[in-house]
């Protein structure tokens, strides 16, 4: 199982667990998952220091991780990357909002362009408006591929 397989096991079975008051941890222990320890607590800090969970914490005593978990709980982060693990059959995939960012960038640096060559916000917008497109119909091909 990859790292992110395992990343989706353990962020579903918090998400499935939002109606009861707490989750038995040992559900998404490494134990449960058949991995090593330190792959687990790996995936895990790699959970919290991205904000896909809430509510466990780690720390070390004597260089031994030691894991608690106080209301443990998804994040809208969370969430959004098992909508993305689920829309890609088991990949993470590229979403509008990520084209956004791409998209902007893009706007960005023909804005740029174009006022270095003293060109019109018009030409500039329309450049920008093909480009948007180009990158909307790539991520619709991505999404049926």
């Amino acid at each position: 199982m990859d790292n992110i397989e395992l990343m989706y096991r353990i962020l579903k079975y918090i998400e499935d667990n939002l109606d009861n008051e707490e989750i038995y941890i040992r559900n998404i222990s490494y134990e449960h998952l058949n991995i090593s320890k330190t792959r687990w607590f790996r995936i895990m800090e790699i959970l919290i220091d991205e904000q896909y969970i809430k509510g466990i914490y780690m720390y070390s005593v004597d260089t031994k991780p030691i894991i608690k978990c106080y209301s443990a709980r998804i994040t809208l982060k969370g969430i959004e990357f098992i909508r993305k693990y689920n829309c890609n059959g088991g990949q993470v995939m590229t979403t509008m909002w990520d084209i956004n960012f791409d998209y902007k960038k893009v706007k960005d640096e023909v804005i740029e362009l174009f006022k270095k060559n003293n060109l019109t916000f018009s030409q500039a917008s329309r450049v920008i408006s093909l480009v948007h497109r180009e990158l909307e119909n790539k991520s619709s091909n991505s999404l049926v591929n």
